[in-house]
């Protein structure tokens, strides 16, 4: 079946969205850590998904840069959290990386895709 929404034929929804499949699988992690983390976290890549949809939806270029500059805050924020969460001695190193390399992924495409439409 083929995608109905142009956020979905992009490679960082794709990328984005399994980000935020680790952080659901891996929920119970950052349950404990103090100052709602978990809830942040959670926020964070939902927010990091809606914003990359949204800009999809959008035919001005400025608007679309607005939504994936909003896209990469989150992205950065999340990453934030997980090291956050490896502070307190929540996530194990294997899951940081992995989230690391994904989130940095997340980043480097939106920071290409803003560029793109600057100007």
């Amino acid at each position: 079946m083929s995608p109905k929404f142009a956020f979905q034929r992009l490679e960082v929804y794709g990328v984005a969205k399994a980000v935020a499949q680790l952080t659901i699988d891996n929920r119970g992690l950052w349950t404990d850590v103090p100052g709602e983390l978990g809830e942040r976290l959670s926020r964070a890549t939902l927010g990091m998904l809606a914003e990359i949809a949204s800009g999809a939806a959008q035919s001005m270029r400025a608007e679309q840069r607005r939504h994936y500059q909003a896209a990469r805050g989150n992205a950065n924020e999340a990453m934030s959290c997980v090291e956050v969460a490896q502070l307190h001695g929540a996530v194990p190193e294997e899951l940081k990386q992995t989230l690391a390399v994904q989130l940095a992924r997340v980043d480097q495409m939106l920071n290409g895709m803003i560029k793109r439409r600057t100007g």
